[in-house]
């Protein structure tokens, strides 16, 4: 419901003086609108009364090519703004690319602001932008990827995997691709305990990434190995440790590390060994944070506080799910759906 008065001047043709003068006849006179927070060098000003906002969009839908005619008019003007878009500005476009029935712009606007949304931690809004580019006939293998992995931050896990299986039937792509998706797709289908599933991506993963020499995607496939003897249908924590043992040698990345340590610990609390789960999920806490990678960290005292929840140490069981909850809200990390939230 807010525009900026130079696109508006522009867009219907008018002196920018005349244009502020109507809007002040809006705003003194039936209070219809009001200033906004300029955005940069723009005056930006919203419309007050939000039927009246709803009235005018069905207005103007109601004449199908003046609407399309008017978006693709001012998605022009956006065009040729000489000054960088901002992520407001960004999002906003999408919608006007999608009046305008441009599938091709509303595609490529779509999935370059849902990228950066998902950056910026937005996971949800990012979901719908690249909904909205596959709406459009997208069908890249990053697309899916992306929509799999906003799917995962939801913690809708069916859906992400589903995300997944589409992405690999795009055409072929880069090999480091080809194993990211599959990694996501087999981590989904953990989540969801389709365990056959599981092992037969994870041995598909394992042959292609020894012949190639991927020490990296081999220690993920190790550690998502240790996850499944771990948490699956038959545990088996002695196989555990070793797997996890063998990642923390292989890999150079701190959040891998930090999680093969604190499922070593974890499968020590499963062998009924609560002092050597202490000992080694406590170091998974220190590499986290000697790393300074907030996610690492985030996960590593969850699984310390699993332990403790375990053991019933409930009054520093909370006290870490408190540690879990701050780290979030100062980082960012686990924003969507928090492990605290339902430990808590």
């Amino acid at each position: 419901s807010s525009f900026e008065v130079a696109y508006l001047a522009a867009l219907v043709r008018l002196d920018i003086d005349d244009v502020y003068e109507r809007l002040d006849v809006l705003l003194n006179e039936y209070g219809l609108g009001r200033p906004a927070e300029p955005r940069g060098d723009l005056d930006v000003y919203t419309i007050h009364h939000p039927l009246l906002a709803e009235v005018l969009r069905e207005r103007g839908a109601v004449n199908a090519p003046r609407w399309r005619r008017l978006h693709r008019r001012l998605l022009k003007i956006l065009e040729e703004e000489t000054g960088s878009w901002d992520d407001e500005l960004r999002v906003r476009a999408v919608e006007i690319a999608v009046g305008a029935e441009d599938d091709a712009k509303a595609r490529e606007l779509a999935l370059a602001a849902a990228v950066r949304q998902f950056r910026l931690g937005a996971v949800t809004k990012a979901r719908q932008l690249v909904q909205v580019a596959l709406a459009h006939g997208e069908d890249s293998l990053s697309a899916h990827r992306l929509l799999a992995e906003c799917m995962v931050a939801e913690g809708d896990h069916v859906a992400a995997a589903d995300a997944c299986a589409a992405a690999m039937r795009t055409p072929p792509a880069e090999r480091d691709e080809s194993f990211s998706v599959r990694l996501l797709w087999a981590r989904s289908l953990r989540m969801t305990n389709d365990w056959d599933g599981v092992r037969a991506l994870l041995a598909e993963l394992e042959a292609e990434s020894a012949d190639v020499g991927a020490d990296e995607v081999l220690a993920e496939v190790r550690m998502l190995e240790a996850e499944v003897v771990l948490c699956g249908p038959v545990q088996d924590p002695e196989e555990c440790v070793r797997l996890c043992s063998g990642v923390y040698d292989m890999t150079s990345d701190p959040a891998l590390q930090a999680r093969a340590l604190g499922h070593r610990g974890l499968a020590y609390l499963a062998g009924n060994d609560p002092d050597s789960a202490e000992v080694w999920l406590n170091r998974a806490i220190d590499v986290a944070r000697e790393k300074e990678h907030p996610y690492a960290e985030y996960e590593a005292v969850h699984c310390l506080s699993k332990k403790t929840i375990a053991c019933l140490e409930l009054d520093r069981a909370w006290e870490l799910l408190m540690e879990l909850a701050r780290t979030s809200d100062v980082s960012g990390v686990a924003s969507e759906s928090p492990f605290h939230l339902r430990d808590s």
